[in-house]
């Protein structure tokens, strides 16, 4: 991929209250696709911009590894429901935060809360997620906090987006999809796939 840039809605690159997070080497979501995000009031040094990356385990955790060449130039935590599969990714110190979904009303409240302590305990500038409830739960604390958004869905969603996908509409600065067909204004972009 290329890049988390402005460029890619138009506006000047380096332009004032925006980040870029690129790795040219490295396809991101296509190989010319483009990932946005912004980051707003920051003139942050590079290795100095705190990013919290967070995924469920499983193929949305394999999603969020194909990122991984472009969030190790930033200082990344990561968050995820299943801390084996991070340490078998090679992340030694990730935060683990409860598993849940729609159809359990009392775990979802408490990964709510447990999203907000990781939140706090990390103050990220930026927080990606590509999935499941959890990573919801972190974008929503993290817009309380005032942190940039970017809710990425699953591959796995080719015919709609998730409920949680839904709900990043409203929740995240950015929401994208990795199916063509289902971007649309307004609505979340496409710029390419993760696998």
């Amino acid at each position: 991929m290329a890049s988390l840039t402005r460029a890619a809605q138009g506006a000047p690159a380096g332009a004032a209250g925006v980040i870029a997070i690129d790795s040219p080497a490295d396809p991101l979501l296509g190989d010319d696709a483009i990932v946005q995000c912004e980051i707003e009031r920051t003139r942050i040094n590079v290795r100095e911009r705190r990013v919290l990356a967070v995924a469920s385990g499983g193929g949305h955790w394999e999603q969020l590894m194909l990122l991984r060449s472009t969030l190790d130039r930033y200082d990344t935590r990561f968050a995820t429901t299943d801390l084996e599969i991070a340490r078998q990714s090679g992340i030694d110190r990730a935060d683990k935060l409860p598993d849940c979904n729609q159809n359990k009303p009392i775990s979802s409240a408490i990964c709510a809360i447990v999203a907000m302590r990781v939140v706090l305990r990390h103050r990220p500038h930026v927080i990606l997620s590509t999935g499941a409830a959890p990573g919801l739960f972190c974008i929503l604390a993290g817009r309380l906090i005032g942190a940039r958004t970017l809710w990425i869905d699953s591959i796995a969603n080719g015919e709609q987006l998730s409920m949680c996908g839904r709900l990043s509409l409203r929740l995240a600065d950015q929401c994208l999809t990795q199916w063509k067909h289902l971007a649309r204004k307004p609505g979340p972009r496409y710029f390419g796939a993760v696998l």
